[in-house]
């Protein structure tokens, strides 16, 4: 009895076996028909995430990556330079939260300061020309054609300000200038705090022509004369990342790798941030010659008791 017994539980298991193999070959019970809802239930929430965001949604988010940048502001306010140097060479992505966060905030101003620097700079740099010029650097003729030129920008300038708006000839103008420079007499900035180093970026895309020999502009193709395109700027922009801009250097704002007297321009654009800003000013006066300028930029609520938004102004 006991080994038929063993036969019988010996046999079933056979028969189990060959169930198992009619279903690898298609034979068996129809179980596979669960297949397709199985499949198509982890594939749900993908679907899910390929949708357009909501309103809601997008306004959480951008709710979501204002708070944040509100309290890295804050942290960067109330923090040594030192200290926040570290923290963010620790944790880049810090930077770039905070930037996407100033980039939202920048986007619900009615100016944006660095627009307002950058105009001064380019304003700077032509009347130091014009002065080299006129200490005998340069040619009388061009120096008139200049003066003309001038002539003609205040009257289309008086123009159109009655009528309100920038020419757009006047902004071309801004962004570009044709004279004759000498290529190593760049006008130096060195922009303090630069972010994702828009200042630089707008410096030096503009262009002059610059004319070696004696011939006059109005003959550039003249045997004894050479024109090229140049920038007059030369831009160093600090912070405290790099985020992977070849434009900026990552540094302390109180100590940065400049010589002395190497800037004729200084910028803080919403840059003195720390407990110790006023190393930053002293760090800046080292490194701008004699008779440069500081162009600071920074929201009137940290100098007024009351203010009416989020607008900034640049003051020298």
């Amino acid at each position: 009895g006991s080994e038929d017994g063993g036969r019988g539980s010996a046999g079933r298991p056979k028969k189990r076996a060959k169930k198992s193999s009619d279903d690898e070959t298609g034979k068996g019970p129809p179980v596979a028909a669960a297949g397709p809802s199985a499949t198509a239930a982890p594939s749900a929430p993908a679907a899910a995430s390929q949708r357009p965001k909501s309103a809601l949604q997008e306004s959480f988010l951008a709710r979501l990556s204002g708070s944040r940048f509100r309290s890295l502001n804050e942290d960067l306010y109330t923090t040594e330079s030192s200290v926040s140097f570290r923290r963010f060479t620790a944790h880049p992505e810090l930077f770039d939260a905070y930037h996407e966060g100033f980039r939202t905030q920048v986007k619900g101003w009615p100016v944006n300061p660095v627009d307002v620097i950058f105009r001064r700079l380019v304003k700077a740099e032509r009347k130091r020309w014009r002065e080299r010029e006129r200490d005998g650097e340069g040619g009388g003729a061009q120096r008139k054609n200049e003066e003309a030129g001038d002539d003609e920008k205040e009257r289309r300038k008086r123009k159109k300000k009655k009528k309100g708006g920038k020419d757009k000839e006047e902004e071309e103008e801004e962004e570009s200038e044709t004279g004759r420079r000498n290529d190593d007499d760049k006008y130096v900035v060195a922009d303090f705090g630069c972010g994702d180093a828009k200042l630089a970026e707008k410096l030096l895309g503009i262009r002059v022509v610059r004319t070696d020999g004696d011939a006059s502009e109005d003959d550039p193709g003249s045997s004894s004369s050479s024109s090229s395109s140049s920038c007059p700027f030369r831009v160093h922009s600090f912070d405290l990342v790099t985020g992977s801009n070849p434009l900026v250097t990552a540094c302390d704002m109180s100590d940065v790798p400049l010589s002395p007297n190497a800037a004729d321009a200084t910028v803080f654009c919403l840059a003195l941030m720390g407990t110790n800003a006023a190393d930053f000013v002293r760090e800046a006066h080292r490194v701008t010659r004699e008779g440069g300028r500081l162009h600071v930029a920074e929201v009137r609520s940290r100098f007024e008791s009351s203010s009416s938004g989020a607008a900034a102004d640049a003051e020298d």
